[in-house]
């Protein structure tokens, strides 16, 4: 689940969190960066703070952990 995203309060990031956890879903992030041509509104690639920590489940999901 895209937990941690540019538009979005820390109030919603702590929810999904929750939420992946009750479930038993994997976290992940990103900015929806879709190329070059950036709007305004849009968060530049690189730009959301994804923690470590999400890396080693997917890792782990993908049968290389």
């Amino acid at each position: 689940m895209e937990v941690y995203y540019p538009h979005q309060r820390a109030e919603e990031t702590e929810r999904l969190l929750a939420l992946c956890g009750e479930h038993d879903l994997l976290a992940t992030g990103g900015t929806d960066f879709h190329g070059p041509d950036v709007k305004e509104e849009d968060a530049p690639l690189g730009s959301v703070y994804v923690p470590t920590a999400c890396l080693e489940p997917l890792r782990a999901a993908a049968g290389r952990g």
